[in-house]
C-alpha cells in the first residue's frame, strides 16, 4: 500500500464510521509526527482517540492497542467549588469525580473582587491561575489514588466554567 500513514489512517477510521467522505478529518503536528512510529511498532493497529465538533473529526491520541486506559478529565472551574469527573473513553462510563474548595476564594468570595485583585497586582493574574491548575491537580491526585489509574492514560480535558472563571 502506497499511500501515506495518514491516508491510510484516515481511510480505517472512514471504514469504521469513524468519520464521512467529506468531513474534515484534522490532526495535530504532535499526532502526526507519532503516528508513523507507532504504526510499526503496533502492526498498524492502533487505538484512536477522536473529538467531534462542528469544524469536523479531530484524532486527539494515538496509543498501542494493549496500552493501559484512554480516560478524559471533565472540569468544572466554580467561583466556589471546583469539580472534576474521570471518564473511561472507551466504555464512556464515569470512573469517579472529586471536588475541592476552589483556593482562588481567599483572594475575594466573589468574581468581583478576584478581578480587582488581579488589576492591582502584577503578577495577580498568573497567581490566581496557579492556584486553579493546583486545584485540578490536586483532584487529579484523588481519583489516581482512589481508582488506580494514572495521570498519564488521561488523553482529553474538557473544561468549563463562567466567563471570569475561564479566564482566571
Amino acid at each position: 500500500d502506497n499511500a501515506s500513514d495518514l491516508a491510510r489512517l484516515a481511510r480505517a477510521l472512514r471504514a469504521a464510521g469513524a468519520f464521512v467522505n467529506g468531513e474534515s478529518l484534522r490532526v495535530s503536528s504532535e499526532v502526526l509526527r507519532e503516528l508513523p512510529g507507532l504504526l510499526r511498532k503496533a502492526g498498524n493497529k492502533l487505538a484512536v482517540t477522536l473529538v467531534r465538533d462542528d469544524a469536523g473529526t479531530e484524532v486527539t491520541d494515538l496509543a498501542l492497542p494493549d496500552a493501559a486506559r484512554s480516560l478524559a478529565l471533565a472540569v468544572d472551574v466554580g467561583t466556589t467549588t471546583i469539580k472534576a469527573q474521570l471518564l473511561d473513553l472507551a466504555t464512556g462510563c464515569s470512573l469517579g469525580r472529586a471536588s475541592k474548595y476552589n483556593s482562588q476564594a481567599a483572594y475575594g468570595g466573589d468574581v468581583i473582587h478576584r478581578i480587582i485583585w488581579c488589576t492591582e497586582h502584577a503578577d495577580g493574574l498568573a497567581e490566581l491561575h496557579g492556584h486553579v491548575v493546583a486545584d485540578i491537580g490536586v483532584l487529579v491526585g484523588r481519583m489516581e489514588e482512589a481508582l488506580d489509574v494514572s495521570r498519564e492514560d488521561i488523553v482529553l480535558v474538557t473544561a468549563a466554567g463562567n466567563t471570569t472563571m475561564m479566564h482566571l
